[in-house]
């Protein structure tokens, strides 16, 4: 296990007091100020700008955290303060178009850290054409984050597309269909590309549930690493039998094929689980499960990952909200090149807590504490982790 070093001793320096502590001053005071200044019974959300269809909605947030215990290379933690200042806009053109777009500005006091400005837009756009309803979307981010995949900062440009459509058939019966695009650009480390597309399916029930059968598959391509393709069938349940209880399931049966590689073609299972119970109006219990097969960042590697956690949300005294969590990962990176890297497996144990107040209409306070303990048979990166942050928001 590593030794975190004790957390060193620190002030926020005058720079970062003007640019970052004010700023976030406002964002506690800006629902407050609006509130005053709005006339009484204005709508809660109504937009800062509207015409016609158009809107325009700012927003803001900002958080500081301590954590301890995070990697800035495979076998070194370091302790840091990281204060985040996040300001964006989304804009809606009626149903059809939403673009949401924000700057997230880092700024570290640990020396293993790089302070960076992170970006993320988010486009989607819906249209009817000839009978069917046809959603695509697009996002381009930036990132520079540490990652326990690769033991350090990590800095990733990643870009999104997708495209899919759903075409009544009858009352009941509809078929449905989806490409998409995954681009991952990672500096000093392999670029990847990724393709899939499924076609399905879909039965509804019109009383409490949906199913779809069809089939789905991908290929992708990682730089100086062996391409992978699969291929298989697919199916999927939306199940509601009574208002406090849902489920959603999806799965399906990869014969996956490393070409060129070291492994032999395989059947690869993955799915996704989602469900919720809540037995009091303001009690909600979830469980989340999920199997994914992906090329790794580190290269020369696919990842399969699996993952399952549960949680419980309530409210207390008419407007605090508190959030208990538990989350286990299995994490398997199989080599796929001669002579590549040695198969690592790591599991991840992650225990959160957080409450959170709103503000006035628009905005909320919050606290959140998170320990991480991963387990790997890889030198260097066990760690245990924790993060405890403040953080402010101000939705349009």
């Amino acid at each position: 296990m590593i030794r975190v070093p004790a957390p060193p001793e620190f002030a926020l320096p005058a720079a970062w007091r003007a640019r970052f502590v004010l700023p976030a001053a406002l964002v506690l005071l800006a629902p407050a100020l609006h509130a005053a200044g709005a006339p009484a019974g204005a709508a809660g959300n109504s937009p800062l700008l509207k015409l016609g269809r158009f809107e325009v909605r700012p927003h803001l947030s900002y958080s500081l955290q301590y954590e301890e215990g995070v990697l800035t290379s495979p076998g070194d933690a370091d302790s840091t303060f990281v204060e985040s200042f996040s300001p964006g806009v989304l804009v809606l053109l009626g149903q059809k178009l939403t673009a949401d777009y924000s700057a997230d500005v880092k700024m570290y006091s640990g020396g293993g850290f790089q302070d960076s400005i992170d970006h993320d837009l988010q486009v989607s756009v819906n249209q009817p054409v000839a009978g069917a309803m046809l959603t695509g979307s697009q996002s381009v981010s930036l990132s520079s984050r540490p990652s326990l995949e690769t033991g350090r900062q990590t800095e990733i440009l990643a870009v999104v597309s997708s495209l899919s459509g759903g075409l009544p058939v009858g009352n009941k019966l509809s078929l449905v269909g989806s490409v998409n695009q995954s681009l991952q650009f990672v500096k000093a480390l392999p670029d990847s590309s990724s393709w899939n597309g499924n076609a399905s399916a879909s039965y509804n029930s019109g009383r409490s549930w949906v199913a779809s059968a069809g089939i789905t598959s991908g290929y992708s391509a990682v730089y100086k690493s062996p391409d992978t393709f699969f291929i298989g069938p697919q199916v999927s349940l939306n199940w509601q039998p009574a208002a406090k209880f849902s489920l959603a399931l999806s799965g399906s049966l990869n014969d996956r094929e490393i070409l060129g590689g070291t492994r032999d073609r395989q059947l690869t299972p993955a799915y996704n689980v989602g469900a919720t119970y809540s037995p009091f109006s303001h009690t909600s219990v979830g469980f989340t499960g999920n199997r994914t097969d992906s090329p790794s960042l580190l290269g020369g590697q696919s990842l399969e990952s699996t993952q399952f956690g549960v949680s419980l949300q309530q409210r207390l005294l008419g407007r605090l909200r508190t959030n208990l969590g538990f989350t286990y990962g299995l994490s398997k990176f199989i080599t796929t090149v001669e002579a590549g890297p040695p198969s690592r497996r790591d599991d991840l144990y992650t225990y959160q807590v957080g409450v959170s107040l709103p503000v006035v209409r628009r905005g909320s306070v919050s606290l959140d504490y998170q320990r991480s303990i991963n387990a790997s048979n890889a030198p260097g990166f066990d760690t245990d982790s924790t993060s405890i942050g403040f953080s402010a928001s101000y939705r349009y």
